[in-house]
């Protein structure tokens, strides 16, 4: 019904016009606002992938620079300890109970690598036995012609003291918790072995920032910790050993013809099993 004096209601062109910029205006700024958003996310993940690169870089950096302070220690313990041509090397094994049986008995850790030295207070010469005639008196059973002195084992644990210092770690007694479930030790021979008793742990040694002045004990947090075992190579068998009976080929590897250089790199069994006695 349409009354007398009013028209149809009739929206102006103008006003149609004013609506649909300000819509448009209003979903222009809500994707303007979506992709800052978007942009702030990426800034955002990319500064947190930076973080965690650098991170994992200085973690990286200080482990290598753990493992070669701990080489650095390995070596000079070694030198210190083993370096005289007098010293004499071998495995917690000889320390072994029962040597008739497979297993080493009474031993925590038989592949730990031990160094002995002959003792200089022991006598050179049994007791009463003259010097000048060496044959005049023969010596005693008991007189040992090598009386031996232990002098350190080499894992870390026991840089810098003696074996009669408290608390030194010796194969004989050092029951270490398993490395899986105590972070104080780790593995040194793990998964390259067949037999679980053939594995090598040992304690780890931390090590601590110091800071201050020069002679000041203040210390700081700990940067972490290393580890070492020094293997003694002198008990190994090489299996890649060439025969000495086969002729060397000049063009071939040099460490293949390394045979002809030894006079007997192994000895031959082959000849005691046979019957020729002039070979």
């Amino acid at each position: 019904m349409i009354f007398p004096g009013i028209k149809p209601c009739q929206i102006p062109e103008r006003s149609c016009s004013n609506g649909k910029r300000k819509g448009f205006a209003l979903v222009l700024s809500l994707a303007l606002m979506s992709l800052v958003f978007l942009l702030v996310l990426a800034l955002l993940s990319f500064v947190v992938v930076e973080l965690r690169e650098s991170e994992a870089r200085k973690d990286y950096v200080l482990s290598r620079t753990h493992a070669r302070f701990a080489m650095q220690i390995a070596i000079g313990e070694l030198q210190e300890h083993a370096g005289p041509d007098q010293r004499l090397t071998a495995l917690g094994s000889i320390l072994d109970e029962d040597p008739y049986t497979e297993e080493a008995e009474g031993i925590e850790q038989p592949y730990w690598t031990g160094v002995w030295k002959r003792d200089p207070a022991a006598p050179h010469e049994p007791q009463g036995q003259d010097s000048s005639e060496p044959w005049s008196e023969l010596p005693s059973y008991e007189w040992d012609s090598h009386p031996e002195k232990e002098l350190a084992w080499l894992v870390s644990g026991n840089e810098g003291r003696g074996v009669e210092d408290e608390g030194y770690l010796h194969p004989a007694n050092a029951y270490l918790p398993d490395p899986d479930y105590d972070r104080s030790t780790a593995w040194l021979v793990n998964r390259s072995v067949l037999r679980p008793e053939e594995r090598v742990k040992v304690m780890k040694t931390e090590i601590r920032l110091t800071f201050g002045s020069e002679g000041s004990s203040a210390t700081g947090e700990s940067s972490g910790s290393y580890a070492f075992w020094v293997g003694d190579e002198g008990v190994k068998a090489k299996v890649n050993f060439p025969q000495a009976s086969e002729p060397p080929d000049p063009e071939g590897d040099f460490l293949l013809n390394q045979a002809r250089f030894e006079v007997s790199p192994r000895p031959n069994l082959a000849l005691a099993e046979l019957s020729d006695s002039s070979l």
